[in-house]
């Protein structure tokens, strides 16, 4: 039923919504696939399907490959309805959900979908009404109907087998990856830290500014700690209510000086601002995976 390695004429569809669109760790495993996919079986085709996305953040390497074809979906409801009559007409032998669904309509194609985390179920206080019963009938179905579950961790797999029920024989672990340019030595930081004016030393917070990341938690760890007033925090990251949350705090108590907020930091500086902190602090309430921790540990950064 699998392609194997060293099959001809094999054609791969992908959700590959997230590679287009998404800043996060579910965006950055979704591109180091295709990447990795398409460059390591050039004899495969690969089958991209997106809504429209005016910057696309999968780089243009990727999408200028031979095997690698775009289909742009024009319907508010292409994913779950038109995505799977589409992967038919281009004469899928798989589909890949990346990230925790499949469309309907696959018929009898084989189908794997990636499950990150259980977030709906194990923390349904962080969606609301809608938004928690929609997801967690998408993760229900994609397991539910997919032929092979791939979980990114030990942890989530024990959380898709223990919440959803489903069969353990067809759940693995597939850890993920995380770029090579943080295993690469950093010839000279400098010039970055110089950028954002990091001239004193540093901890580092990397990821998304949501509740389950506890930035605020950090920052107010920070302040009571005792540290040098010489040590800096370095926060990463993009958010909303929170992080307007979170910077409200260190206005109020006078951190401005001491924690500094990098939300148009380039993934290509991360290298060089993983090896210039002192460590890094990752205090999430709840992960699938982690992909800073991992970072960090390939920069040789302590966290």
């Amino acid at each position: 039923m699998w392609p194997q390695p060293g099959d001809h004429d094999v054609r791969i569809g992908l959700d590959a919504k997230r590679a287009f669109a998404n800043r996060t760790g579910l965006g950055t495993y979704s591109r180091l696939l295709i990447g990795g996919l398409s460059r390591l079986a050039p004899d495969w085709e690969f089958f991209l399907f997106t809504p429209p996305v005016r910057q696309p953040l999968i780089s243009q390497d990727i999408l200028d490959r031979d095997n690698v074809r775009v289909f742009t979906a024009r319907t508010p409801l292409w994913r779950r309805l038109g995505l799977g009559r589409s992967a038919r007409r281009q004469k899928c032998h798989v589909f890949h959900g990346l990230s925790h669904e499949l469309p309907l309509f696959l018929g009898d194609m084989p189908s794997v979908v990636t499950m990150h985390d259980m977030l709906p179920f194990v923390h349904p206080e962080l969606f609301p009404a809608i938004d928690r019963a929609v997801y967690r009938k998408k993760f229900r179905h994609a397991c539910s109907v997919a032929d092979l579950v791939l979980a990114v961790s030990e942890h989530t797999r024990q959380d898709v087998i223990n919440i959803l029920g489903v069969d353990l024989a067809k759940v693995r672990v597939q850890h993920q990856a995380i770029s090579p340019r943080f295993f690469a030595p950093v010839a000279d930081k400098e010039p970055t830290l110089a950028r954002h004016g990091l001239d004193r030393p540093y901890i580092l917070s990397v990821g998304a500014i949501i509740e389950r990341k506890n930035l605020l938690t950090l920052v107010k760890a920070f302040q009571g700690a005792g540290f040098d007033k010489d040590l800096l925090l370095v926060v990463v990251g993009r958010g909303r209510a929170y992080e307007r949350e979170v910077r409200e705090f260190v206005t109020e108590n006078s951190l401005q000086d001491r924690v500094r907020f990098l939300r148009h930091a380039p993934v290509e500086e991360l290298p060089a601002l993983y090896s210039g902190a002192e460590l890094l602090a990752y205090p999430s309430s709840y992960e699938g995976f982690g992909l800073p921790i991992a970072e960090a540990l390939a920069c040789n950064t302590p966290v």
